[in-house]
C-alpha cells in the first residue's frame, strides 16, 4: 500500500510590493530543516510568456498580459491559475506556495488541490512605494508617486483586496524583517501547526 504525503498550498496574497517574496524566503528558512518547499508565482507564466514575445518583463507588459489573457473573450478568468494549479500537482515537495494570484477565480481553482490555506500580506500604499523606491529591479524605472498609485489601481490589482478578505490569516508587514519572521513564525505555528 502506498502512503499518500499530505501537502499543505498556501496561497499568499498581497498588493504589489506588500511583502509577498520576503514571506516566501522566510517561510522557506524558517521550514527547510523539516519539510520541503517550493513557490510557484503567478507571474512566472507571464514571464515565460513575454520572453516568448520578446517583450521585456515590465510590471505594465505583465498587467496588460494578465487582461488580456484572462479576457472573457480570451482564454477566461481561471488561464493563469489552471497553469499554476497544474504546475503544482507535478511539484514534489511538501509545502507549495503560490505568489500572485488576484482573482477569486485563481483561489477556487487552487482549493481544488485540498488543504489550501490563504495567507494575506498588506502594507500601507506609502510603505510600498518607499519600497519601490528602494527596490528598483530590472525592467522597473524609478516611478513617482502618481505612476505607482495608477499601477496599484491597475486592472490586475482590483480583486487582491477582496480576495485577502478571505484570508484564514493576515500579516501586516509594516515592520524590519525580524519583525516580519516572528509574525510568519506565529502564522507556521497557529494556522499551519508548523512547530
Amino acid at each position: 500500500m502506498t502512503k499518500t504525503r499530505k501537502r499543505t498550498y498556501i496561497v499568499v496574497v498581497g498588493k504589489m510590493l506588500s511583502g509577498k517574496e520576503t514571506v516566501f524566503a522566510i517561510i522557506q528558512e524558517e521550514l527547510k530543516a523539516k519539510k520541503s518547499v517550493h513557490i510557484h508565482r503567478f507571474s512566472d507564466v507571464l514571464n515565460d510568456m513575454l520572453a516568448l514575445l520578446y517583450k521585456k518583463r515590465t510590471r505594465k507588459n505583465l498587467q496588460t498580459l494578465s487582461t488580456v489573457l484572462r479576457a472573457p473573450t480570451a482564454f477566461g478568468e481561471g488561464v493563469l491559475g489552471n497553469v499554476v494549479h497544474r504546475r503544482a500537482k507535478r511539484t514534489k515537495a511538501d509545502v507549495i506556495v503560490f505568489d500572485g494570484a488576484r482573482r477569486p477565480h485563481d483561489i477556487a481553482i487552487l482549493g481544488g488541490l485540498g488543504n489550501v490555506v490563504i495567507l494575506a500580506v498588506t502594507a500601507p500604499l506609502d510603505v510600498r512605494f518607499a519600497r519601490a523606491r528602494k527596490r528598483r529591479r530590472p525592467g522597473e524605472q524609478a516611478k513617482t508617486r502618481e505612476e505607482f498609485v495608477r499601477e496599484d489601481r491597475g486592472e490586475p490589482e482590483l480583486l487582491i483586496e477582496t480576495i485577502a478578505k478571505r484570508a484564514n490569516y493576515t500579516i501586516e508587514n509594516t515592520g524590519t524583517r525580524e519583525e516580519l519572521r516572528k509574525k510568519v513564525r506565529a502564522f507556521l505555528k497557529n494556522a499551519l501547526r508548523f512547530a
